[in-house]
């Protein structure tokens, strides 16, 4: 068989194995695609959410660090784009071998188109770089954009939206945060397609030359000369998809190693080397003080006192006196920069989380409603339909919310919030019952109240406070307020003011001092009193 013939047939088998390859590539790429980015966007935000709860909590409430969680999420969202570009990549690589055969005896010319590709390898190497660069930097304009999208939106908002007719300043901030989301981007697409049309001038003369040093060479013939500079466009067209494709590569590996970094990132549980193995006994403040981050200002300064099981505490002050700061220590959520914070001697921070956790219940001000069962709400463990549990019904007495309960048609089986069928909305009032009732169903040795009464009238605050302190005998019970009402009642008051404890001792022994509880009570007593009686408020 002649040569000629031979190479044909060469030509023609190979050209067949790359096309039946790309074909093979295509026909499973859709639906494997689809199945593998819905598996890892889920596995990639479960191993977000599991992150950020082992982080320091101090981490958490920093502007910065949900910045980057932004930015993490966007970045996560398109993780399985690797595998589409790497597929993309694969299929133009197939094509220039395929179409390199033509080249054998002009390897020349296949490195002519190859180097007048560098240009537009490297504009778009910087461009996807600065691309990069710039998201990250737009996570936080994205996190004020979606917030002010869900003022306009979200039913929590709507009330306020309506009665202070606030939907035009919202719309307004955020079409301006969205526009300047989108200036950005479209002054890096400009700056995009300047250096597109630089890298365009490279290409076309990637075409051009090759072709004229064909038509210089006199021994191509007519037909080689079609056929050549077929195979040249054909080339270069690989080439410019091969471009953006490693580009896109390189960028979609800078996005990953963000993601990469932060589920690697240090973790809390690295940082409790106790475990709390008996019940909690005592917790010290040992000449404490705390300043937050980015604050010159002292939160707490100089604190030291103990507070010991069966005791039950109330620390008063006003806003911003520094009272949730001391809890978040008694916690472990931050570590003071002076003194220390002990519980049975172990340092509060470095106490392993669920050793420590387990023993203590918090009743918030901030507290969450679940879109669930009121029995799920007092008891988020429990099953929906279920009968509600002698804990749960003891505790939503305690909370004074059992009868209300009662009467409604579904009882304790109600479902709560518009975001299920059927759910009712609450009260202020009766969600933070419901709170209570959550907090008090736990069997634990530390019980903190952060003024969860605020939405309760003075009169009713007092009787499920005056409930809560009957609870438990043996735990150490510790209640935050602004208001003085339950005061009278506990084994010891703490006082604090610009940080600072100014005040301890009982009911009695502060009244007689006339310092900052005398004032605070002679202001609220008026708001208590049923009747008087000498110095004390009969509640």
């Amino acid at each position: 068989m002649p040569v000629f013939e031979t190479n044909v047939i060469t030509g023609i088998v190979l050209l067949a194995v790359f096309i039946f390859i790309d074909r093979f590539i295509m026909l499973g790429y859709m639906p494997l695609f689809s199945v593998m980015r819905y598996r890892v966007v889920s596995n990639v935000n479960v191993l977000i959410v599991e992150k950020t709860s082992r982080l320091p909590y101090s981490y958490i409430e920093s502007a910065d660090f949900q910045n980057k969680l932004q930015a993490v999420r966007n970045f996560a969202n398109n993780l399985p784009d690797l595998f589409d570009i790497s597929l993309s990549s694969l299929r133009s690589i197939i094509t220039i071998i395929a179409l390199l055969l033509k080249f054998k005896q002009r390897f020349y010319l296949f490195f002519i188109i190859a180097l007048a590709s560098l240009p537009s390898l490297i504009f778009s190497s910087r461009l996807k770089k600065e691309e990069h660069e710039m998201e990250i930097k737009l996570a936080g304009d994205q996190r004020v954009e979606n917030y002010y999208l869900d003022l306009l939106h979200k039913f929590p908002y709507v009330k306020e939206k309506h009665t202070f007719q606030l939907k035009n300043l919202f719309a307004d901030r955020w079409n301006k945060t969205t526009d300047k989301i989108n200036q950005a981007r479209l002054d890096f697409e400009l700056k995009s397609a300047r250096l597109d049309i630089v890298g365009g001038v490279f290409h076309i003369l990637a075409y051009l030359v090759p072709l004229i040093l064909i038509l210089l060479s006199p021994s191509v013939t007519a037909g080689e000369f079609i056929a050549l500079s077929t195979a040249i466009l054909s080339i270069q067209n690989a080439f410019q998809s091969l471009i953006p494709d490693i580009i896109n590569l390189k960028g979609q590996i800078m996005n990953d190693t963000v993601v990469y970094d932060f589920l690697n990132s240090q973790e809390e549980n690295l940082l409790f080397p106790y475990v709390l193995e008996g019940p909690i006994k005592e917790i010290s403040f040992d000449n404490v003080s705390f300043t937050y981050p980015g604050s010159e200002k002292k939160a707490l300064d100089d604190i030291t006192v103990s507070l010991s099981k069966g005791e039950t505490i109330v620390i008063i002050g006003e806003n911003g006196a520094g009272k949730s700061t001391f809890l978040k220590l008694i916690l472990g959520l931050y570590n003071p920069q002076e003194g220390s914070v002990t519980c049975n001697d172990f340092p509060t921070y470095a106490l392993e989380r669920e050793s420590y956790f387990r023993r203590i219940s918090v009743i918030l001000q901030d507290y969450n409603k679940y879109p669930l069962t009121i029995a799920q709400n007092i008891d988020l463990f429990a099953e929906e339909n279920e009968p509600p549990t002698e804990g749960v019904i003891s505790a939503a007495r305690a909370s004074d919310i059992h009868n209300w309960i009662l009467s409604l048609r579904d009882g304790y089986n109600t479902l709560l919030t518009y975001l299920r069928p059927n759910g009712r909305e609450l009260s202020g009032g009766q969600w933070q019952k419901i709170a209570i009732a959550r907090g008090l169903l736990k069997n634990a040795d530390l019980f903190i109240m952060d003024e969860p009464t605020s939405s309760l009238d003075p009169l009713m605050e007092a009787e499920i406070l005056n409930q809560f302190i009957e609870l438990s005998p043996g735990a150490l019970k510790i209640i935050v307020t602004h208001r003085v009402g339950i005061a009278s009642k506990a084994d010891r008051i703490l006082v604090f003011d610009a940080g600072k404890l100014v005040e301890m001792g009982k009911h009695e022994e502060l009244l007689r001092r006339n310092g900052v509880y005398t004032n605070l009570y002679n202001i609220q007593k008026k708001w208590y009193s049923k009747k008087q009686s000498g110095d004390e408020v009969v509640l």
